[in-house]
């Protein structure tokens, strides 16, 4: 089994890791030649995956295509060359717009009833605000009052695209789910006695 991991940051060094475990041939794809997870595969090749006719020279072979980065334009380039070439691809487009935008991912949270912190209210400090579409941690902020507020956004309010919730202390934790439609792992975890992991 050949895979191609685009991307060689920390989700490329993860996909890199587990392929190795997995026994598979690896190609790194990256615009940038020093990235981590290139001491990891077994070739790497520079190029930005908008590039088709590059990328599809460097498919051939591939059995699956595994995206490890968040670029909305890379992801789409990516996406059409993979279906034009019909080569398996680990992405879900509908699924990546849902998890990746904080507000649409916070109305599905709503609707199913599940727990959320509290949107943002004038008088309720401290809060935490994030850009609704960027990675992760980029860009978040715990906010301590009105005047800290005030001189990061102005006195216009929150930007649009932006989102304000209750700051909620504590650790933060994170799960990996990998799946098909009907059958879902998280790959990671000890397994309890009961079988959940933990």
């Amino acid at each position: 089994m050949q895979v191609a991991i685009v991307g060689g940051k920390l989700q490329g060094i993860e996909a890199a890791y587990l392929a190795k475990k997995a026994g598979w041939q690896t190609l790194l794809i990256d615009s940038n030649p020093c990235v981590p997870a290139s001491g990891l595969c077994d070739r790497t090749v520079q190029f930005d995956v908008r590039n088709n006719e590059e990328l599809l020279l460097q498919l051939e072979g591939v059995d699956l295509i595994i995206p490890a980065m968040e670029d909305q334009e890379s992801l789409a380039a990516l996406k059409r060359t993979a279906d034009r070439c019909k080569k398996a691809i680990a992405f879900d487009p509908s699924a990546y717009a849902l998890s990746s935008s904080k507000a649409r991912s916070n109305k599905l949270f709503k609707k199913m009833g599940l727990s959320a912190p509290a949107p943002f209210s004038a008088d309720a400090y401290p809060i935490v605000v994030k850009p609704d579409g960027k990675s992760g941690s980029a860009g978040v902020a715990v906010i301590t009052n009105a005047h800290a507020f005030e001189k990061r956004f102005g006195g216009n309010g929150l930007p649009k695209g932006w989102i304000a919730q209750s700051y909620v202390s504590g650790p933060s934790y994170s799960i990996e789910v990998i799946g098909i439609p009907g059958q879902y792992i998280t790959p990671s975890g000890d397994r309890s006695a009961n079988g959940r992991d933990v």
